[in-house]
């Protein structure tokens, strides 16, 4: 038997025992989110669960069924049950899906007193583990927590990191304090990179703020980083600061400001594309191209009219790009 049949079985499984709790399940919920009953029946009822799938399907059924402002009194309730704290309690199994367990009963009933168990959870080998370990934080972090993660970021598997994403904007009040404080000139730079795009992918001014007085940095990787984040917030700073990495010695910096320019489109930056047409660069130039033509009218006009420059390597680029649908523009500029 293949192992995507297996996998198919166990799904299908897996569903068929999930659509026969929530019927098992039906009235005691009903009872307690539509007529402000009693939670233990709801508890008894998830305690009957076999041993070894309490805690996944415990957590499935949560995040499908009980809404945010009543888990914490089903939390309350769960939280002393024998189950949940055999659970918690093997953070340090040896068994990767047990220490996976153990990060989702922690996401479902955790406390401060948990946030030991999270941080080893958190640094675990297996992604698996460290991706449970991020449902966790909501529940038990602080600060100093925030900060731990904030500072093993860059090392996390890159799917770890998007998943972070969602929770640390969940967490905006603490998290933006800490990644301010760690955007300094002396932090290494590829720490410095990583916390400007978490920055951007949350929309925080105050971090991408923080961020773009990096834009003179040594590295470029950090300059490319600045480029990318200022789309994020326009305004005459922004332009400045775009208008001055268009002209960095790094061609992926000057390709990034670019890109970001075109995403602002700001009527104000139709002199500087048409100026980095002529780049030495091909990505620039080709980015430049696009840019423009993402500035409405004007743009492409500009555009059309390079498509008759005396330089061919300007011409091709503008011949090219003018000849773009609006879905092919599109889907060329939405990196």
């Amino acid at each position: 038997m293949s192992t995507i049949v297996v996998l198919g079985v166990i799904a299908v499984v897996q569903t068929i025992f999930l659509a026969m709790l929530v019927t098992f399940l039906l009235v005691p919920v009903r009872d307690w989110l539509v007529a402000d009953g009693s939670v233990e029946p709801v508890v008894r009822g998830l305690a009957a669960l076999p041993s070894a799938a309490a805690v996944g399907y415990t957590s499935h059924f949560v995040r499908g069924n009980v809404p945010p402002e009543k888990r914490a009194e089903l939390a309350d309730a769960l939280r002393d049950a024998r189950w949940i704290r055999r659970a918690i309690a093997s953070a340090g199994s040896r068994r990767w899906w047990r220490r996976i367990e153990a990060a989702r009963a922690i996401a479902l009933v955790g406390t401060a007193e948990n946030r030991d168990a999270v941080r080893l959870l958190f640094d675990d080998r297996q992604p698996a583990v460290a991706l449970a370990a991020v449902d966790c934080l909501p529940r038990v972090a602080d600060a100093a927590l925030v900060g731990t993660v904030l500072d093993r970021y860059a090392a996390l598997p890159q799917m770890v990191r998007h998943y972070l994403e969602n929770t640390l904007s969940e967490m905006r009040e603490l998290v933006e304090p800490e990644l301010v404080a760690r955007l300094r000139s002396d932090a290494p730079a590829e720490s410095l990179a990583y916390w400007i795009a978490l920055a951007s992918a949350l929309v925080s001014r105050p971090a991408i703020a923080a961020g773009a007085r990096l834009s003179g940095h040594d590295s470029d990787v950090v300059r490319a980083a600045v480029a990318d984040a200022l789309r994020r917030v326009p305004s005459d700073a922004t332009l400045f600061t775009l208008s001055v990495l268009l002209c960095d010695d790094s061609a992926v910096v000057r390709e990034r400001a670019a890109a970001s320019l075109g995403f602002l489109a700001s009527p104000r930056a139709l002199p500087m594309l048409q100026a980095s047409m002529r780049d030495a660069s091909w990505l620039v130039r080709r980015r430049s191209a696009l840019a423009l033509a993402q500035l409405g009218e004007s743009g492409r006009l500009a555009v059309r009219a390079l498509t008759y420059d005396p330089d061919p390597y300007v011409a091709n680029m503008a011949t090219v790009v003018s000849g773009l649908s609006g879905g092919a523009l599109l889907e060329l500029t939405e990196d």
